[in-house]
C-alpha cells in the first residue's frame, strides 16, 4: 500500500483505508528551544544607556550555564546572536539589524552538526532554506521571496533521492506536487491549495500503473476517474459523482475490501 502520498493520506483521514506500512522515519528532530530550561530575559547581564540595553549582553540557563549572547544598539538586537545548548555547543546563529532578523541564520544539532541554513531580509524569510539530516545529508530545500514561498520545494529520502517536489508560483494559490518512490518512480502527482488537495490527482504503483485517478476538492473525494490493480486490470470505481455515491475500496491485487457510501466528499456517518 502507498504511504506518504497526499491523496491516500486524505483517504486515510476519511476512514476509507485501514492498513499502514511500517517504515523507519529519518526526519530530523524539530528545531525548538526548551522553554523550561532557562529563566527569562531578566537573567541577562549587560549595560544600559538612556534606559536602553546597549553593547554586549549575556543570558543564562537556570543553572547559570550560558544560554545566549549578543549585542544591542539602542535597545534593539544587532549583529550576530549566539544561542547555546547546555553542553556549550552553539544551537543557533541569528543575525539582526535594528531588532529584526536580517542576513544568514544557522541552526545546529547538539553535537555541533548543522541542521538549518536560512536567510532573512528585513525580518522575512528570503532566499534558500536548507534543513539537514543529522548526518549532514539534505532533508528539505525551500525558496522564499520576501516571506513568500516560491520556486521548487524539495524533500529528500535519507538516501539522497527525491521524495517530494512542490512548485510554487507567486500570485497563484494552487501548486503542483509530485511524490516519488525511493526507486525514483513517480508515486503521486496533483495539485495543492494551501494544505488542501484540489483538482485532479493520480497515484501510481511502483511499476507505473495508475492506482487511482480522482477529482478532489478541499480534501474531499468527489469522483474516481480510474481504478486499477497492480497488474493494470481495470476495476469498478463505484458510483461516486460530485462527492456522493459509492466508493469501492480494493487491495493492490484487486480484491474488493469495502463499498463505502460517500456524502459531500466524505464517508457517510
Amino acid at each position: 500500500m502507498l504511504k506518504n502520498s497526499y491523496l491516500l493520506a486524505c483517504l486515510l483521514l476519511t476512514g476509507v483505508l485501514y492498513a499502514q506500512e511500517n517504515t523507519q522515519s529519518h526526519s530530523p528532530t524539530p528545531i525548538t528551544v526548551d522553554e523550561l530550561s532557562y529563566t527569562d530575559e531578566k537573567s541577562g547581564k549587560g549595560s544600559y544607556q538612556d534606559n536602553q540595553k546597549t553593547g554586549l549582553w549575556t543570558y543564562f540557563y537556570d543553572d547559570q550555564k550560558l544560554w545566549k549572547k549578543g549585542e544591542y544598539d539602542k535597545g534593539k538586537e544587532t549583529g550576530t546572536w549566539r544561542i547555546y545548548y547546555k553542553n556549550g555547543n552553539v544551537r543557533f546563529l541569528e543575525n539582526y539589524s535594528n531588532g529584526i532578523r536580517h542576513g544568514k541564520n544557522m541552526a545546529y544539532y547538539e553535537d555541533g552538526k548543522k541542521k538549518l541554513v536560512s536567510n532573512y531580509a528585513d525580518g522575512k524569510p528570503d532566499g534558500e532554506f536548507i534543513v539537514y539530516f543529522d548526518d549532514g545529508k539534505k532533508y528539505t530545500v525551500q525558496h522564499y521571496d520576501k516571506g513568500i514561498k516560491t520556486g521548487k520545494y524539495t524533500e529528500y529520502y535519507h538516501n539522497g533521492k527525491i521524495k517530494t517536489e512542490e512548485f510554487y508560483v507567486i500570485g497563484k494559490p494552487e501548486r503542483k506536487y509530485i511524490t516519488y518512490y525511493e526507486s525514483g518512480k513517480v508515486k503521486e502527482d496533483g495539485f495543492l491549495k494551501g494544505n488542501s488537495i484540489t483538482g485532479e490527482h493520480t497515484t501510481y504503483f511502483e511499476n507505473g500503473i495508475v492506482t487511482i485517478k480522482a477529482i478532489m476538492a478541499d480534501n474531499r473525494l468527489m469522483e474516481v476517474l480510474e481504478r486499477h490493480d497492480k497488474n493494470g486490470n481495470k476495476l469498478d470505481p463505484g458510483t461516486l459523482k460530485n462527492g456522493n455515491g459509492i466508493f469501492n475500496h480494493y487491495d493492490d491485487n484487486g480484491k474488493l475490501l469495502a463499498a463505502v457510501v460517500f456524502e459531500n466528499g466524505r464517508p457517510k456517518k
